[in-house]
């Protein structure tokens, strides 16, 4: 018998931008929400996200992507996670 997508669990978490937050905020947002680690650093380390900055430059992927551009993706692994970035706003994380 064969494998179907309906038949695998599913491991992707879907985020959407909110409409005044920047896509790397996003991506912050989601990871911490799936990791269940915070998105700013405290005082045990183990309990929070490492700064975006150390796999993408968040200021560039806002840049990519400014004034709603829909087009296009960007795609790099976060805390276990493989993000995909969406110009359209949407953020996808699979495990």
């Amino acid at each position: 018998m064969s494998s179907t997508a309906r038949d695998r669990p599913q491991s992707a978490h879907v985020f959407v931008r909110t409409e005044h937050e920047s896509l790397s905020d996003t991506v912050v947002r989601a990871v911490s929400t799936a990791s269940g680690l915070a998105a700013t650093p405290s005082s045990d380390a183990d309990l929070s996200l490492d700064p975006l900055y150390t796999v993408i430059d968040p200021d560039a992927l806002d840049t990519m992507f400014a004034g709603g551009a829909g087009a296009g993706t960007v795609t790099f692994d976060y805390h276990g996670y493989t993000v995909t970035a969406h110009g359209s706003g949407r953020v996808v994380l699979d495990a």
